[in-house]
């Protein structure tokens, strides 16, 4: 399995949902940990180039996978409509 990482903002991203959407964005990112060889993975261009998201209804996670040292760094979590621009 792999183990998380988090950006530092992703603290601040996630305090500023709902407790019942942080919740199901946190049990999807555990379901990624143990799924990420089995997946297809979602790639995004432009500032996310190299990245990958993972979709939570509205929501998104952009994230990189690390597979040298089994890690998901997850660099930004947030509404579809927000997350996408410039940090």
């Amino acid at each position: 399995m792999y183990e998380p990482a988090f950006h530092p903002d992703v603290a601040k991203d996630l305090q500023g949902l709902d407790k019942n959407v942080r919740l199901r964005i946190l049990d999807k990112i555990r379901w990624l940990l143990e799924h990420v060889e089995e997946l297809h993975h979602k790639s995004l261009t432009a500032q996310w180039e190299g990245m990958h998201r993972l979709r939570i209804g509205d929501y998104r996670v952009v994230y990189g996978i690390d597979r040298n040292n089994k890690r998901i760094v997850i660099y930004a979590v947030g509404h579809r409509r927000d997350i996408y621009k410039l940090r």
